[in-house]
Formats: C-alpha cells, structure tokens, sequence
C-alpha cells in the first residue's frame, strides 16, 4: 500500500508518526504524514488571497501578465475559476469574492492532499468500477449484457 511513494519519504513520515501518535502507525496514517510533507510551506486560502489582492493592487487592471508572473500558474489559475483577472480588478464586493476564493482554494489543497493519500492502483480500481456501476444504472434492470445487445442489433 506505500510501494508508490519514495522511500526516503516513507522513512521521514514514519520517522513523525512514531513521534507523535500513542500506538503504532496503520498504512493510513503514513499516507497521511506523506501528504502532509508534500502539502508543506503551500500557503493557506488566506494567505492565498491576500497574495491575489496584493498583485490586484500593485498591477491593477492594466498588467494582468505581470500579475499572472507575480502569482505563478496555481493562484493563476484560480484567478482563472473565479472569472479571471479583468472580474477581479471590477468585482464591488472583494470579501463575498475573497471567501468563494478561499473556500475554492481549500477544495484545491484538498484534492491534491486525497491524490497523495489514495493510492493509484485503488484510484483507479475506483474508476472502473464507477465507470461499470454508472453503465449498468444508464442501461436500466437488465443491465449492461442488453446494452450489448442492443449495440450489435444497431
């Protein structure tokens, strides 16, 4: 369950659970110690926005590529899911905006911290098997066999 992390990671992050936790670590308190490593020194969705705010007061409406430089492609790009860099220098009510930011942004560290933390050979068993389930509801009571039927009759 950890053969898809780095070793010296692995060690590190055992290193930290064996410090803190009571009894010994279980595979996901590893996975979690990992994802936490590799999380660490990102800012927070507060420190995230005010960054944004930052660059919106240095470069305004009329430099959004000195912008964009100043806050490299992951704020950039949340810059771009909140109705990019032109909405932002217009928007009339920054603390509505700033806290549809911050919970965005928290979604963000959240699924890249869920990547580390979900093995990939079980991300993508849980894909298949997703993909089946949602196949077999879209073909109704008979399930998939008649949708194959139905197909080589078309």
């Amino acid at each position: 369950m950890l053969e898809d992390l780095d070793l010296p990671v692995v060690q590190l992050a055992l290193k930290r659970t064996i410090a803190v936790l009571k009894f010994p670590p279980s595979v996901a308190d590893l996975r979690e110690a990992v994802a936490e490593l590799a999380t660490q020194g990102q800012l927070t969705p507060g420190q995230a926005w005010g960054k944004i705010t930052a660059a919106l007061r240095a470069f305004g409406y009329y430099e959004p590529e000195k912008a964009r430089e100043a806050l490299g492609e992951d704020l950039w790009s949340m810059v771009g899911q909140m109705g990019g860099w032109t909405h932002l220098c217009e928007c009339e009510n920054p603390d509505v905006v700033g806290a549809q930011f911050e919970r965005r942004y928290k979604a963000m560290l959240d699924r890249r911290k869920e990547q580390i933390q979900v093995p990939g050979k079980i991300k993508q068993q849980f894909a298949l098997m997703l993909e089946q389930v949602t196949a077999k509801a879209l073909c109704g009571p008979r399930g998939m066999a008649e949708s194959g039927a139905l197909a080589r009759r078309e």
